[in-house]
């Protein structure tokens, strides 16, 4: 999947709606508290939101929303408003796609939510398709027809639905067979989203000393970047490991000249740091300075996007990739973020 676009309305600091092109290397940048976190956090809600994991359709238990309630997350100008999400871009083999959607809540403390609307459109300008859903309310008994919907589309003619929703994505459980074409495009849509996409939050965690080698590396990094040496260990080829090194070795003095090596011991996995013209001086990365175990995940998350294989998220959203660096290590990571967006097909990548 490639995203070329994100939309909300209603959520956090955003009352109106808004909308945000993604491109290769997009700059979100402001004051504190101006919504930067909120904005990139979208995305992962929605991936959070997008199976059978999320019990609600917005899943509240992301760490993306740090543990907040449905009226935390929307925009208190507008408590009675439902929040919009929606994402436009590509899938694969060149389908185009958008996709919107709005949540509501009711009850104390909000704690029922409903999905009370979507759209979904896809192909190009000359066959383009089309499912609308509309929640049937009631406004004394909103529970009583939950899952209950009215549809309309492509070669489907006005109906009734009733639809099970694993958070976001809906499955048809009586109505019109045709109206299942639009949802399991739906259903695909955010599927694929949570495939796509590696957040990493703002204070990464220091690796280990020592980690234990797991059987099977796991399929992105938490956003505190856990899993980041594990996903290193099990690249025999060692394309990341050395898209990592020559990042560390990219520096035009010894004092800024690094080299990085993983080794396993014992099924330990080791990562070490050393001037690159003096290895014999290396300390484990979980002791070097702040700066190198905070860009540590990032670059991981980079060379994966680069590199573009099956399992690998081609897009990245990092909080302040830069903590702690030097401002000359800093002006090394632009040129690599840089450098990617410059590629010929480059994943996307989003910074704060």
């Amino acid at each position: 999947m490639d995203l070329n676009r994100l939309r909300i309305e209603n959520y956090r600091a955003f009352a109106s709606p808004q909308e945000v092109a993604i491109a290769p290397l997009t700059l979100v940048y402001g004051y504190n508290h101006a919504g930067k976190s909120a904005l990139l956090r979208a995305l992962p809600l929605l991936a959070d939101s997008s199976t059978d994991i999320s019990p609600t359709p917005l899943n509240l238990e992301s760490r993306a929303v740090r543990s907040a309630s449905f009226s935390d997350i929307r925009c208190r100008r507008f408590p009675d408003t439902p929040i919009g999400f929606g994402l436009q871009g590509t899938l694969g083999q060149g389908l185009d796609f958008s996709w919107d959607a709005k949540v509501d809540a009711w009850g104390a403390p909000l704690s029922r939510q409903q999905l009370v609307a979507w759209h979904t459109q896809w192909g190009g300008a000359s066959k383009l398709r089309e499912l609308r859903a509309e929640a049937v309310s009631d406004v004394m008994s909103p529970a009583a027809l939950a899952g209950h919907y009215h549809v309309r589309g492509s070669d489907l003619p006005d109906g009734m639905a009733t639809l099970s929703l694993d958070g976001l994505a809906p499955s048809l459980k009586e109505g019109p067979p045709a109206a299942e074409v639009g949802m399991e495009l739906t259903r695909r849509i955010l599927r694929e989203l949570r495939n796509s996409i590696q957040w990493l939050e703002a204070v990464r965690r220091r690796p280990d000393r020592r980690e234990r080698l797991m059987g099977t590396a796991p399929r992105q990094m938490l956003p505190d970047g856990q899993g980041a040496a594990q996903l290193l260990a099990a690249d025999q080829s060692r394309e990341l490991l050395s898209s990592i090194q020559a990042f560390f070795r990219g520096g035009s003095s010894r004092s800024d000249n690094y080299h990085l090596d993983l080794s396993v011991e014992a099924e330990d996995i080791r990562l070490r740091i050393s001037p690159a013209d003096a290895p014999a001086m290396y300390a484990d990365l979980a002791d070097a300075g702040e700066g190198m175990a905070q860009v540590f995940p990032v670059l991981v998350a980079l060379a994966r996007a680069e590199r573009g294989g099956p399992g690998d998220p081609r897009l990245v959203i990092a909080e302040q990739p830069e903590l702690h660096l030097h401002p000359r290590m800093e002006l090394r990571l632009g040129e690599r973020l840089c450098a990617l967006a410059s590629l010929k097909s480059p994943p996307r990548v989003i910074v704060e």
